[in-house]
């Protein structure tokens, strides 16, 4: 009996211990305790949480970083002649009644017949009006957007940098075209 009872709290000693090894799932090897190797032992929480709820104060640093995150909007134009000179963007006040001149970051056109721009949002929130003034062919759109990283005591933000191609084969670009981009704020906890 008492062998028996060696052999299982040693068993049980060398699974708790290869099972713990498993945090964090990003460094984890693969599991030689299981008959799946790839079985890894994370728990993900998902941290959505209620919008009255507020933050715990070791929460509300990286909404803090969050809040405070400068946006760069990326919108190139692929296999165009249009020029940066046809373009503007406006900033859409008001409920979409009136709307307020931005100013282009950077615009360049290459010699492949790609229009890139970049555009520094004012604030989080805001809808952006592009016009082309212009009636050139536009083989697809890539929309993206950046945003710089930061760090402050315990908490990281990460560098932000999100690209979609639009791809219009056998298709015509409308003449009006709404493309909705919505982030969720999400502070992930470790245990």
């Amino acid at each position: 009996m008492s062998i028996a009872i060696i052999v299982l709290v040693s068993f049980a000693f060398a699974f708790s211990s290869g099972y713990l090894n498993q945090y964090p799932a990003e460094k984890a090897t693969p599991s030689s305790f299981a008959c799946d190797t790839t079985i890894r032992n994370a728990k993900f929480d998902s941290s959505l949480l209620s919008l009255s709820i507020p933050p715990s104060n070791e929460e509300q640093t990286i909404f803090n970083l969050l809040n405070n995150q400068q946006f760069i909007l990326h919108v190139d134009l692929l296999n165009t002649l249009t020029t940066c000179s046809s373009l503007s963007v406006n900033q859409v006040l008001a409920g979409g009644t009136s709307t307020s001149a931005l100013s282009l970051t950077s615009c360049t056109n290459d010699l492949n017949g790609t229009l890139s721009t970049m555009i520094t949002l004012p604030y989080q929130g805001i809808t952006v009006q592009i016009v082309i003034a212009d009636i050139q062919l536009i083989g697809a759109m890539r929309i993206g957007l950046s945003g710089n990283g930061a760090q402050s005591e315990r908490s990281t933000l990460k560098e932000l940098d999100f690209r979609q191609t639009f791809n219009f084969t056998d298709r015509t670009l409308a003449q009006t075209v709404n493309i909705n981009l919505e982030l969720t704020k999400v502070s992930p906890i470790f245990f």
